[in-house]
């Protein structure tokens, strides 16, 4: 399977798990060392996400703890919502939000949300969480990135990742 191909079909999954079946096309462009993406979906042409890798020499953004440390820290401190406690609400949260140049937070959109609150607590929780390294662009400077933190709500009304 080529390159392309493959990443057309683990884009569509990848957009299809996030949004439901509705997804009518994934867009796959590689251009000057970065892959972006875009998802359509029920053809309103309304894009839905885009992503980009990095370069070799660009950095992702990232929690100054680490990543461990910040999803143990989501683990410890998101609360299920009373409501969707009691109507047993369970499944996949994605929030999206951009980490500055300076580090903090802002921007924050709920993608993938369950109700009864599970989405605003869950952006409750980033915000008042560890601090953020932004991101570094080709060149060394500190940018604005964009980032989405997925949390699953199991069974047990526990988080899991």
């Amino acid at each position: 399977m080529d390159f392309t191909l493959f990443y057309s079909w683990l884009l569509l999954n990848t957009a299809s798990n996030l949004f439901g079946s509705g997804i009518d096309k994934v867009q796959l462009a590689v251009q000057k060392g970065e892959m972006h993406w875009s998802a359509e979906q029920n053809s309103q042409s309304e894009k839905r996400i885009i992503e980009s890798a990095p370069s070799e020499k660009e950095v992702s953004a990232q929690p100054k703890a680490g990543f461990k440390n910040f999803y143990d820290y989501l683990e410890r401190h998101y609360q299920v919502p009373r409501a969707a406690r009691k109507d047993g609400v369970k499944g996949e949260l994605l929030v999206f939000f951009h980490v500055n140049a300076d580090g903090s937070l802002s921007n924050f959109q709920v993608m993938k949300d369950l109700g009864k609150g599970t989405g605003e607590e869950l952006i409750r929780v980033i915000k008042s969480g560890p601090k953020w390294i932004a991101g570094k662009d080709s060149e060394g400077n500190f940018v604005t990135t964009s980032f989405s933190i997925p949390l699953k709500i199991g069974v047990d009304f526990t988080s899991s990742f």
